[in-house]
């Protein structure tokens, strides 16, 4: 029997969270996927081994620096690659990784020269702890994002695309903030002004809001300490520049 609820809910379902099936996207993914340096494909292909590819999913900037290839010509350097995988078996299966590789937030990191690599199970994911009554999945891992442009992810299997409004803040060239209680004022603000001047996308009211109702000069080791911790402590004196554009 036709059930008109069951429709809307779909409906309402693909509108959230657009499934994107572009070859054009899918191609430049898989390159960058089949480009990786040479020791962090071996420890790839190994994780790929222990879990079902269906439900494994490449994250955030890796998908969106590959999209943007395509639509922009941009040839930004991918330095890092962020799985999700959804399987209840993870923890147990991830023990025969060296101790090393074990993450403190959970799940594995994995560092080479110029590149890491996290591979991380849906219960570690920090939104969905943070909000227990939401159901553990793709589109709510998504809806989770502290920026709009991160907001993708990618199957190993089928090369779906989804996406909970990064396309169309990635077509508009903006970027907005997803604000969470869990969130650190110091990552997200660094991460939205270089992500706003590496992709010369605009930032919007949210992300303006968001910089005047959490920055203070006391967050400023902060910011140096993340950014060191990203091997980026250069970038000091661009972020605070842009922040004082916006602040005066």
């Amino acid at each position: 029997m036709f059930n008109c609820n069951n429709l809307y809910n779909f409906i309402k379902k693909l509108i959230i969270m657009q499934i994107i099936l572009d070859e054009r996207f899918q191609k430049s993914i898989e390159n960058n996927l089949n480009n990786v340096p040479k020791e962090a494909n071996m420890n790839f292909m190994n994780v790929k081994k222990l879990f079902p590819l269906d439900r494994m999913y490449v994250l955030g900037g890796f998908v969106r620096d590959s999209i943007l290839r395509v639509l922009y010509n941009y040839n930004f350097p991918i330095n890092d690659l962020d799985l999700l995988i959804d399987d209840a078996r993870f923890d147990d299966v991830i023990r025969i990784f060296h101790k090393e590789n074990i993450s403190r937030f959970g799940g594995l990191k994995f560092k080479y020269p110029g590149f890491s690599m996290d591979v991380f199970s849906m219960n570690n994911v920090f939104f969905l702890k943070d909000k227990p009554e939401l159901d553990k999945n793709l589109e709510n891992v998504l809806r989770g994002c502290d920026l709009s442009t991160s907001a993708l992810g990618y199957n190993l299997d089928t090369r779906v695309i989804y996406s909970v409004g990064a396309m169309e803040d990635i077509h508009e060239r903006r970027i907005n903030v997803i604000n969470h209680s869990y969130m650190e004022a110091a990552p997200t603000i660094s991460r939205l002004i270089l992500h706003s001047d590496k992709m010369g996308f605009k930032i919007e009211e949210s992300g303006i809001d968001y910089i005047r109702r959490n920055y203070s000069t006391q967050l400023d080791k902060k910011i140096i300490d993340f950014l060191n911790y990203k091997e980026v402590g250069h970038l000091f004196s661009l972020i605070k520049k842009n922040i004082e554009l916006i602040l005066f």
